[in-house]
């Protein structure tokens, strides 16, 4: 069946930023029939392409009964908790996920690759053993987007086939496991120079 909720726009308004700065997406959305349920938003950070175990959940957002129509609005979230992430995985590439869930359904998946590197160029070419956080710029690729929607019931005459849903998150997370992801992003990363690097 065709989904009732269309995502139009996603823009990351923030971006690049501090590593330490909070997450800021404003979302275009389109409803095509008015929904009596909870729209649920989440926004989570691969924390490690090894274990999803390191995975955070920044922030959740939740719409209710909503009218058909255009909506927009601006999904605020907390920067991951570094106490929770391993040096060994804060600098380079990860995997940042925007879900949305209707009815506690999963609907959509919109995956972004995230570099955080070293806007200085010395740190840049040698990096410390020890990550200096104050001195990392987070950088969401927004030219690099995979998207997936999962069948889900809309309304309870709605039947879904589980085995036609499809699931891009590991492959996205075993691409950053890989050289692919240092190679496909080489150039990007190097294009942080001190100029993009945020005013304090």
């Amino acid at each position: 069946m065709a989904a009732r909720v269309n995502v139009t726009e996603v823009n990351v308004l923030n971006n690049p930023c501090k590593f330490t700065d909070g997450f800021k997406l404003e979302i275009t959305f389109e409803v095509l029939e008015d929904l009596s349920g909870e729209l649920e938003w989440e926004l989570i950070y691969v924390g490690s392409p090894e274990t999803d175990a390191m995975d955070q959940l920044l922030d959740t957002a939740v719409i209710e009964s909503i009218r058909a129509g255009r909506h927009k609005f601006v999904f605020d979230a907390d920067a991951p908790e570094i106490a929770k992430l391993s040096k060994d995985h804060i600098v380079g590439v990860t995997v940042l996920l925007l879900m949305c869930k209707y009815n506690n359904q999963n609907f959509l998946k919109v995956g972004y690759f995230v570099a955080n590197e070293y806007a200085d160029e010395e740190l840049l070419a040698e990096p410390p053993a020890e990550p200096i956080i104050e001195k990392l710029v987070r950088s969401v690729k927004t030219d690099d987007v995979r998207v997936s929607y999962n069948m889900i019931k809309w309304t309870e005459e709605d039947t879904v086939d589980e085995e036609m849903e499809e699931d891009k998150e590991n492959e996205m997370v075993a691409h950053v496991a890989g050289e692919d992801a240092s190679n496909c992003i080489a150039e990007q990363v190097a294009s942080l120079a001190v100029s993009s690097q945020p005013k304090a």
